[in-house]
């Protein structure tokens, strides 16, 4: 058996503030299935933010209140591990955040509660690390 999770780590003008274990959607299992199948589906290449707390079920397609994206700014896989990063400029993602999820073109990969009000007095950076291993 494969097992596959994702932890986001999140810094504050590069101090860590939070580690977060993430829920895969049903669509983000479809994608990394694509991709070991060998067909063509998206890279992870946006992390939006919302202000909609609702319980992650891992069938969301969308977040449920999204109001920002940034994009991604840096991608590497070291063996099982793909990790890809996103930051949040100063004037970026202001509000109340209380869901992020990375989207794979127009698909919701994943999607994690966090509660955090960030302002335009901030930089945040969201590393994300998905690994891959046996269960």
């Amino acid at each position: 058996m494969i097992d596959v999770f994702g932890i986001f780590t999140v810094y504050s003008n590069g101090e860590k503030i939070a580690q977060i274990k993430n829920k895969i959607t049903d669509g983000g299992l479809s994608v990394i299935a694509k991709r070991v199948g060998g067909v063509a589906a998206s890279e992870l290449t946006q992390l939006a933010a919302g202000s909609d707390g609702t319980a992650v079920t891992g069938t969301e397609t969308e977040l449920g209140a999204e109001f920002g994206r940034v994009s991604k700014t840096a991608q590497s896989v070291a063996g099982p591990i793909l990790s890809v990063s996103f930051v949040a400029l100063e004037g970026e993602l202001n509000g109340n955040i209380q869901e992020l999820g990375i989207y794979a073109g127009d698909v919701l990969f994943n999607r994690v509660l966090w509660s955090h009000a960030k302002t335009n007095a901030e930089q945040l950076t969201f590393n994300y690390t998905l690994t891959v291993g046996r269960a």
